[in-house]
């Protein structure tokens, strides 16, 4: 688009039409190839970073995640709407953490399939407030012990068909 067209969509463009921003949008409209060619809405970089960042949002998280020890029960709805700490920090050595939390009580069905009963009951979780980026924890890794017997059978196995 040339720059008389973009002022007659009422769009303040920047460089020679290479993309229009329609005004009060954080979005534009870039060209793909020619001056005829289709436009196609752009989120401009401010805004990315500004909704990639790390900030607190709202996650759907399973309640088996948060009471892993309940899994002998079934409960309804499965996951439930937690504001959670999510985003990136730019740097691989931070991670996005919580800095303030706050418990929050709702109420769930908990059915129980071995007595053939189901009650509602009111459990807790915690909610993330604030957020920030921290220095990532190491995280040791434990070494991987291979199983006993498995593998020396095969190798034996192995060996006999060898000596054939």
């Amino acid at each position: 688009y040339s720059l008389t067209q973009c002022k007659q969509h009422n769009w303040s463009c920047c460089g020679a039409g290479l993309h229009a921003v329609t005004p009060g949008s954080a979005r534009s409209q870039r060209c793909l190839g020619g001056s005829s060619a289709l436009l196609r809405a752009v989120l401009m970089f401010q805004d990315v970073w500004g909704r990639s960042f790390c900030r607190t949002i709202e996650k759907l998280v399973e309640v088996v995640q948060e009471y892993p020890g309940e899994v002998e029960h079934i409960y309804s709805p499965s996951c439930v709407p937690l504001v959670r700490c999510a985003g990136c920090c730019g740097d691989e050595n931070l991670e996005c953490r919580p800095t303030r939390t706050s418990n929050v009580t709702m109420q769930l069905l908990k059915i129980k399939p071995a007595e053939q009963g189901q009650e509602y009951v009111e459990m807790t979780f915690v909610e993330h407030q604030t957020c920030e980026c921290r220095i990532r924890k190491a995280v040791v890794k434990s070494e991987r012990r291979r199983q006993r017997g498995r593998g020396k059978k095969r190798k034996e196995r192995q060996r006999v068909k060898d000596c054939d």
